[in-house]
């Protein structure tokens, strides 16, 4: 885990974008940026920018800025806050509050109310904004929004991008919490201290066994690996939750006053107690070849003892972890005797050929 040293004032939100570029969001409302993790920080300065209520950064790292009073306007930047173009969302007299807010790694959402009434918009870009209805209170989105709404004490889905609801009989979940989705559509959902997934769209909801306590925050990075973040750790799963490993290093967390997590291509960002940011690589593992002929074969996997392996050649057979250290080396066989590797993700490289596997 690498620290790096942020502006002298306090209360600093972070930001990771898709590259080298962190942001900081100051308590003055001033915006901060830094280039391949460095420790000057340059301010962003635009002088057709004032009144900022809020700022989100997306998943493609667009710049979304909030400003007050009068209507949900929106200047959004896709160059890293060199410049910003204007998106006017709505239009309306005597707004009495007016919020960017995250629902998930993947969505920003606005809530306005003038004049006694509310309504709500919701993008994943910064730059295309969808309405949803001022009544869904409590909603959880995903699968390009699609939702499920909490209302008088019952709950409704949605699966054509907002046009029609249908009553949620049953689901296996009585309440909402903070919902996520990998690359494949599959959902994962944090709620008190419990995480649920959900392989059908949110229909049904599936308890996940788990030894860990005190859960605050859930997020997944582009690689579709899993972070949990308690009172004072945070753990990452790279098998799809069948194994954790602790991943706090040496992060100085006692209270976890700031559990949110963000990344940038490649890194994982977070804000400690004592303020500063922290980040690390995001593994990935050894990168996966692609072959059509003669492909490599592992079975059985999962593996508690014997990996049999066939289509390797004549080449040595190396493992690897998911952190890219060489654990084992051999020359070609049949069968290679895993029994004392520990529990985890692992890579079988033979030659330019390289195949995932996982040991029980």
């Amino acid at each position: 885990m690498f620290r790096m040293n942020h502006p002298d004032t306090a209360n600093i939100v972070v930001f990771g974008n898709k590259g080298d570029t962190v942001f900081t969001f100051q308590k003055d409302r001033s915006l901060y940026k830094t280039i391949n993790f460095d420790s000057s920080w340059s301010n962003i300065k635009h002088t057709d920018i004032t009144n900022v209520m809020g700022i989100e950064i997306t998943r493609y790292g667009n710049i979304s800025i909030s400003i007050s009073p009068m209507d949900i306007f929106i200047k959004t930047s896709t160059d890293c806050g060199e410049t910003f173009t204007d998106n006017h969302v709505w239009s309306e007299d005597n707004y009495t509050t007016n919020e960017l807010t995250k629902i998930n790694s993947r969505y920003m959402g606005i809530s306005a109310t003038f004049d006694w009434e509310y309504v709500s918009f919701i993008s994943n870009d910064g730059l295309n904004f969808l309405s949803i209805p001022y009544y869904m209170g409590y909603f959880i989105s995903f699968l390009n929004y699609n939702f499920i709404y909490s209302r008088h004490d019952s709950l409704f889905i949605t699966n054509d991008t907002n046009k029609t609801y249908q009553y949620h009989i049953n689901p296996g979940i009585t309440d909402l919490g903070l919902c996520e989705e990998n690359s494949k559509g599959k959902l994962y959902m944090l709620l008190k201290d419990t995480l649920f997934t959900s392989v059908d769209s949110g229909w049904t909801w599936q308890r996940q066994s788990l030894s860990l306590t005190g859960l605050l925050y859930l997020n997944i990075d582009d690689y579709d690996n899993i972070y949990l973040r308690t009172t004072n750790k945070i753990f990452c799963s790279y098998d799809d939750c069948r194994n954790w490993t602790d991943i706090t290093e040496d992060l100085p967390l006692t209270t976890c006053l700031y559990p949110e997590i963000r990344f940038s291509d490649t890194k994982l960002f977070t804000r400690a107690d004592d303020g500063d940011i922290y980040y690390r690589d995001i593994y990935v593992g050894v990168k996966e070849q692609a072959e059509t002929s003669k492909a490599l074969t592992l079975y059985p996997n999962p593996v508690s003892d014997f990996l049999y392996i066939s289509g390797a050649e004549n080449h040595t057979i190396q493992i690897y972890t998911i952190e890219g250290i060489k654990v084992l080396e051999t020359v070609l066989q049949d069968r290679i005797d895993v029994s004392r590797l520990a529990t985890g993700v692992y890579f079988v490289k033979a030659g330019n050929k390289v195949v995932k596997f996982i040991k029980l």
